[in-house]
């Protein structure tokens, strides 16, 4: 009997065990967004939290970068304006993690952040990961370079054989992958951070520096020497993309219509475009290659 005893009371510990575990659902930041019974609860989750936790990659003025201000570091951008706007809406806290960019698909379906905002644009190939709301924002991918080359690039085939700077896990890595298929990779500086791309294009250990537009427009007032190379225009059709979007969990349908509906209404009263003229403005002033 006592032997039996041993047993059965082994046996009820391990299921208690495995329940309190069960119960404890590994202690991630955020959600899965959905309950056990299937219901979804990716917006409900965040309000009952009070808090809105937003991943994003603080390297890619205007949309999000740091600048000093007072003595004290400061996250500014776009995308950090319409990350309140999004949090004041859903009546919750905001909490910005900062994470690599090529790492944060990776962190969104793991449940570290209930969302993405960092110049992410929905590609095809992003779509299959997770979902993403609205379109906010669209640019286009060119080639930065140092003025006094300029006279070397006339069309997008000048660069087919230079060394080129482009962030890694980017838009535009496809982009160039897909207008040079054939290009060498010792032709390439693929890295993850913007900044360090801007000093190498400075110091000419790259040729040009492959990024959107918007983000040339900013880095050209901070940095007069830089210009975009005519003809320069990158082919992004291929892409299926609409425009930087904000990204989400799969499945994650009411959380998708909270952000839709804050998205329409900053586009709607034009406060994207203020947000981003705001942006560019600051960074003009505030960063430039040597304090990248």
């Amino acid at each position: 009997m006592k032997t039996i005893w041993k047993r059965f009371a082994a046996g009820f510990l391990a299921a208690t065990l495995a329940l309190s575990l069960t119960a404890c659902g590994g202690g991630s930041s955020s959600s899965s967004g959905e309950s056990s019974e299937g219901e979804d609860t990716s917006l409900s989750d965040i309000q009952k939290r009070g808090k809105l936790i937003v991943g994003m990659n603080a390297e890619f003025a205007p949309y999000e970068f740091h600048i000093m201000e007072n003595g004290e570091d400061k996250l500014v951008g776009m995308d950090i304006e319409i990350a309140q706007a999004i949090a004041d809406d859903m009546g919750v806290e905001l909490e910005i993690k900062e994470l690599a960019f090529d790492a944060l698909i990776t962190a969104l379906n793991a449940g570290q952040v209930d969302i993405l905002i960092s110049g992410l644009s929905a590609t095809e190939k992003r779509r299959e990961q997770i979902d993403f709301s609205e379109p906010y924002y669209k640019s286009k991918t060119v080639a930065m370079i140092n003025k006094k080359n300029a006279g070397q690039y006339k069309t997008l085939d000048d660069l087919k054989d230079k060394k080129l700077g482009v962030q890694l896990s980017s838009l535009q890595q496809q982009a160039v992958n897909n207008a040079f298929p054939d290009k060498p990779d010792d032709e390439y500086m693929l890295i993850e951070s913007m900044n360090t791309l801007m000093l190498a294009l400075k110091a000419d250990q790259i040729d040009a520096l492959v990024t959107a537009d918007i983000v040339c427009k900013q880095a050209m007032a901070a940095n007069p020497e830089f210009t975009v190379a005519e003809g320069s225009e990158f082919d992004l059709d291929f892409l299926n993309s609409p425009g930087a979007a904000v990204g989400i969990r799969k499945g994650s349908d009411a959380l998708k219509a909270q952000l839709d509906s804050t998205i329409i209404r900053l586009k709607d009263e034009g406060k994207i475009d203020e947000f981003m003229n705001r942006a560019c403005e600051i960074a003009a002033n505030n960063v430039s290659a040597e304090e990248a």
